[in-house]
């Protein structure tokens, strides 16, 4: 034999019909709290939401800002190996070097000293760099310079 089962309705709603006017009153109230609390959920999700998603471009945005400027800074060093290299060529292949300290760094400084010293080539330096201080500098090198 087949035996149904019968549910018998929440209590709540069980007791709706002999309720109270007072407590048909609660009733609705907890309603209208209950959909003024999801109404605000849902807002606060929305919100949520948006603020995730601006987010989300904003940290693409900044990849790709950090991207471009690795590269440029990529190709800036390799401009700058490309020109110490020239620079190591020119310093090589010259006869005297001229130093125009007030134009380099202080580390510059020591390393063209450094490599006159060790390679024997002629440096002067020049502390102003002024039309005038170049002038005396290349009249002390010919006065020096042994007649042919």
């Amino acid at each position: 034999m087949c035996q149904h089962s019968f549910q018998t309705p929440s209590p709540i709603l069980s007791e709706r019909g002999s309720a109270s006017a007072l407590d048909q009153a609660r009733f609705d109230a907890l309603l209208n709290e209950n959909a003024v609390l999801a109404r605000h959920l849902a807002a606060s999700q929305d919100r949520h939401t948006q603020a995730q998603l601006s987010q989300c471009k904003h940290i693409e945005h900044l990849e790709g800002a950090l991207m471009r400027a690795r590269a440029e800074l990529l190709k800036k060093d390799t401009v700058i190996a490309q020109l110490q290299d020239q620079l190591q060529a020119s310093v090589t292949a010259a006869d005297l070097v001229i130093c125009q300290t007030g134009c380099v760094s202080h580390d510059a400084y020591w390393r063209v000293k450094d490599y006159c010293k060790r390679t024997g080539k002629r440096c002067i330096f020049v502390d102003t760099p002024s039309h005038s201080a170049m002038k005396k500098a290349l009249e002390t090198v010919t006065q020096d310079a042994p007649s042919s």
